[in-house]
């Protein structure tokens, strides 16, 4: 039987729901809020993420892309006072009746789009707050600051004019070294936010009174890895020889922010890893480690013949670090379904090619 209407009217807001749940949980208990499209919901922060942002500011902040207004919400639970602008009207007047339905009364809803104009008629703030698009007139997806609406770069001057802080919430496949060239020597910091194990943010805090070498911070909103670029490149980073594998207790996978920040060789220093080779990100460690996966080493295998993997581990989930050969094509050459509490990774390592099986733990 062909679901009615009603039906479908209903299975979709049930899925909304669910989305608001699992991405807004503070949101989900209140009643009466108002999310004018799923591209709204899609494209705005977490609650957890916006929480993060909110710990990094303080005093007045006008945020001047300002969308759902999930990150202006968790702004206003901490500063004394948000100004939120946005040129779209219909998401202005949501986030407005939602800012009320929260229990907000310290952000001032202002329809308007970001430009020179409008940043210079801005009360004083202790800081600005841009989030923006990252899509071109065609729809297609962006990476350069330059390309984004609006372009922070051009209004880069008037924004550094306005405030003393400035911070920038960007694609999270946008280059790291590329937008310190972009930012200059005000950028301070750029952080790595990593949420349900994906890299979700690339934030840059722009500080107009410093002029030193920026910090990365990594995190995955419970752990913190911060590092100079400079400790990176002078980091001395150890190999593992090929008969420590079986020796040692734990492989580590660094997390994808982790993996974003490009702190390959300071990690050897910082936990006391051993990296399998020089283009596998896989280390071996002594102990568990955070901001990424530490599983127990079971055993260690040569890449062929692949029967024997197969015979004592029918099913594993299956990973490949530095192979010429994608993950689904190591399954079905060694026949192992998906599954299980086994993680097998085929890598190269000290330069011979091998298969480690892990299991959580």
């Amino acid at each position: 039987m062909k679901a009615g209407f009603s039906d479908i009217l209903r299975d979709l807001d049930r899925e909304r729901e669910r989305k608001i749940a699992a991405k807004l949980p503070a949101w989900a208990g209140v009643s009466g809020l108002q999310i004018p499209s799923a591209l709204a919901l899609e494209q705005c922060s977490s609650s957890a993420t916006a929480r993060y942002k909110a710990s990094l500011v303080s005093g007045t902040l006008a945020d001047l892309t300002g969308g759902l207004g999930v990150d202006s919400a968790a702004f206003a639970a901490r500063c004394t006072h948000v100004y939120y602008y946005e040129r779209d009207a219909a998401l202005a007047e949501a986030a407005r009746h939602n800012f009320a339905a929260l229990g907000l009364d310290n952000v001032d809803v202002r329809c308007e789009e970001t430009r020179a104009e409008s940043i210079r008629a801005l009360p004083a703030c202790d800081w600005l707050y841009l989030d923006p698009a990252r899509r071109d007139a065609g729809g297609r997806k962006v990476f350069r600051l330059s390309q984004c609406s609006p372009d922070v770069t051009a209004l880069l001057p008037v924004l550094c004019e306005k405030a003393p802080r400035i911070l920038l919430k960007l694609s999270p496949m946008a280059d790291v070294t590329q937008l310190a060239r972009e930012l200059g020597t005000s950028l301070r910091e750029v952080h790595l936010v990593e949420w349900a194990g994906e890299c979700k943010e690339v934030l840059c805090l722009l500080d107009m009174r410093w002029k030193g070498a920026y910090t990365v911070v990594v995190t995955d909103l419970q752990d913190s890895f911060r590092f100079l670029p400079a400790e990176e490149t002078a980091a001395e980073v150890r190999y593992a020889a090929f008969g420590e594998i079986r020796e040692a207790p734990y492989l580590f996978e660094p997390g994808p922010a982790l993996m974003k920040s490009g702190a390959y060789r300071l990690l050897c220093g910082r936990f006391g890893l051993r990296k399998l080779d020089p283009m596998t990100q896989l280390y071996l460690a002594d102990a568990p480690v955070p901001l990424g996966r530490c599983r127990r080493i079971e055993a260690v295998f040569p890449l062929k013949p692949f029967s024997a993997v197969a015979a004592r581990y029918p099913a594993a989930d299956i990973s490949v670090r530095n192979l010429p050969i994608s993950a689904e094509q190591l399954r079905a050459r060694l026949g192992v379904v998906p599954g299980g509490d086994i993680h097998l990774y085929g890598c190269t390592a000290a330069g011979s090619k091998c298969l480690i099986a892990t299991r959580q733990g």
